[in-house]
């Protein structure tokens, strides 16, 4: 991935810049009310699967940082 796709300097304004696109908002506290909304509004299977896409986007996010 190249550095000049995101406007971002350094690995901080990377994950606001990411936050921001997905979620609306790169506040931490605002994005974990905002997946804990999503898990408590799901049935059980339906908050697994949440849960597991979630975990798989940030290590996706890692693995495309090295």
């Amino acid at each position: 991935m190249l550095l000049g796709q995101y406007p971002y300097t350094n690995f901080e304004e990377r994950i606001n810049y990411e936050l921001k696109e997905e979620y609306g908002t790169s506040s931490r506290k605002e994005v974990a009310k905002i997946m804990i909304d999503d898990l408590e509004m799901s049935s059980e299977d339906e908050a697994k699967k949440l849960f597991l896409q979630e975990i798989l986007s940030l290590e996706k996010r890692s693995n495309d940082i090295d």
